[in-house]
Order: structure tokens, then sequence, then C-alpha cells
């Protein structure tokens, strides 16, 4: 995503996004999927933003366990509260 210019970044976020959506817990679990999630955090426009954040209230327990999913859960919740978490 890199090599994607300035200004087309919050296009193709949203549409790589698409592809990835119905699976997003599951790809915060690991390495890489954790990495590009948080890129499309950083790029995406605010529907994306709210996805990945309603996405991880719905599965916290099961992302706190994996330490890739810590640095997102950091990244987001610096945006998001997250009123449920202790």
């Amino acid at each position: 995503m890199l090599e994607i210019k300035p200004e087309d970044r919050v296009a193709k976020t949203a549409e790589y996004f698409k592809k990835v959506k119905t699976f997003l817990h599951t790809y915060l679990l690991k390495k890489i999927g954790s990495r590009v999630i948080q890129l499309m955090f950083k790029w995406g426009d605010q529907d994306v933003k709210t996805t990945i954040y309603k996405s991880i209230l719905q599965h916290w327990k099961d992302l706190i366990k994996s330490k890739y999913a810590l640095h997102t859960i950091s990244k987001v919740s610096a945006e998001f509260e997250f009123p449920r978490l202790v």
C-alpha cells in the first residue's frame, strides 16, 4: 500500500477492506493481517474505522490473547473509547 499515491489510498483502502471485512477478527490475530488492518485504519475513511472498531468490540476477548491484535487495539483505542473494557 505504500506504493499507492496518497490521493488514491482512501479509495484503495475501501476496495481492499471489502475483501477482508467478513473475516476481520481472524485477520487481526495474524502478524501480517494485523499490520494490514493497522494501515487500513490509518488510511481508511470513517466507515472503515468504525467497522474495525465494532469488530474489536465484538471479539475483544479473543483478540486480547494475541500479541499482534494488541498493536491494532492500541491504535484504535487512541481514536475510539472502549467503554466495556477494563
